[in-house]
């Protein structure tokens, strides 16, 4: 903040947020709880699969892949992954034919548990609502990119590598510039 008030004079103008800038920042908020809400599920979901079919925790490395999520909500363990059709798990956008293969084989030597209805109900249900929140948080954000603009976040999207949620998610945590 200090080095844009330095480096821009025009930011030392604005010396009150406008009633836009305080609903955005509601929305930004509402946003950022979502995310927090996706991240919340993944952590369970995470643990359940562990119990289910700890074999694919592996793709979970770097988050978790919508493919996986989408997998996990049709057959919600390794039991239903070993008794699905490869051509059935093919239908799943992301998996290949060297992946459904592979996720048969895992599934088939799983020390997963198998047949536990509430586990798999648990499973469906979470990664329904994770889908359904990556969905809503990404119509959001898109959103508040359409119905909020400053100033001050046009340039900070001037800076190499931030975008336009991120700009105004630093001036909505940033709140008034000239604070600084």
């Amino acid at each position: 903040a200090r080095h844009l008030v330095d480096k821009y004079d025009i930011l030392r103008v604005k010396s009150q947020p406008n009633m836009d800038q305080a609903q955005a920042r509601k929305f930004y908020h509402y946003v950022e709880s979502l995310k927090k809400e996706k991240t919340r599920l993944n952590n369970q979901l995470e643990k359940l699969v562990y119990d289910a079919f700890p074999e694919v925790i592996s793709y979970m490395k770097n988050g978790m892949p919508v493919w996986l999520l989408m997998l996990l909500n049709k057959y919600p363990g390794s039991g239903w992954v070993d008794r699905a059709h490869v051509s059935s798990l093919l239908k799943i956008k992301g998996i290949t034919a060297q992946k459904a293969n592979t996720l048969k084989t895992k599934a088939k030597h799983s020390v997963g548990q198998k047949g536990d209805p509430l586990l798999s109900r648990a499973i469906q249900g979470m990664t329904s609502r994770i889908l359904k929140l990556k969905a809503t948080i990404k119509r959001e954000k898109v959103y508040l990119e359409n119905h909020y603009t400053s100033k001050e976040v046009e340039l900070l999207e001037q800076i190499k590598g931030v975008g336009s949620y991120s700009a105004i998610g630093a001036m909505m945590e940033i709140e008034q510039v000239d604070k600084y």
